[in-house]
């Protein structure tokens, strides 16, 4: 078997892993409600960079308004490999803000292709200031603040989803 195979191979089956196995505990907001019973589970993955190789990290989706209204409210710490993917029906100017968000995000914007658009680093926690990227999208990957540029993910960059028509999960 060719490296270049086994390297494809192990690219589709490390998601599905790390999806079975779960958070390590259960991420319950300071409200007490518990994310996992909120929202789906999936995986995302981004294209190699050259810094960090293929970054995969598990992810909450946020797929309907309420989902979406709700976010990360609430959450005091996010594990390093864990994100929420926020998903809207079709390319659109988002604006996010961070009222009740209390730990500090990156927020990646992804357009219909999976494509980075744009990374606005550092939000500031509570802050009701307008987010919004430089061109449309129709996602929006949360993350722990510093980790977008940690893993070399910057406009351009490309993540792997079944949202963006990915067929790995």
């Amino acid at each position: 078997m060719s490296r270049i195979l086994i390297h494809r191979l192990l690219l589709c089956l490390v998601p599905l892993l790390l999806l079975a196995a779960g958070p390590a505990q259960a991420l319950r907001a300071s409200d007490g409600r518990v994310l996992e019973d909120l929202f789906r589970q999936s995986v995302l993955s981004f294209d190699e960079t050259a810094e960090f190789g293929c970054p995969i990290l598990q992810i909450y989706v946020a797929e309907n308004p309420s989902q979406r209204a709700r976010g990360l409210m609430f959450v005091r710490a996010l594990p390093a490999d864990w994100g929420m993917l926020f998903l809207y029906d079709g390319p659109r100017t988002i604006s996010m803000y961070m009222k009740n968000t209390f730990i500090p995000l990156d927020m990646v914007f992804i357009d219909q292709s999976g494509v980075v658009v744009d990374v606005v680093a550092n939000t500031e926690p509570g802050s009701l200031k307008s987010i919004t990227p430089r061109r449309r999208a129709v996602a929006v990957l949360e993350i722990n603040a510093g980790l977008a540029a940690q893993l070399g993910i910057r406009p351009g960059s490309r993540a792997r989803h079944e949202a963006f028509g990915d067929s790995f999960q």
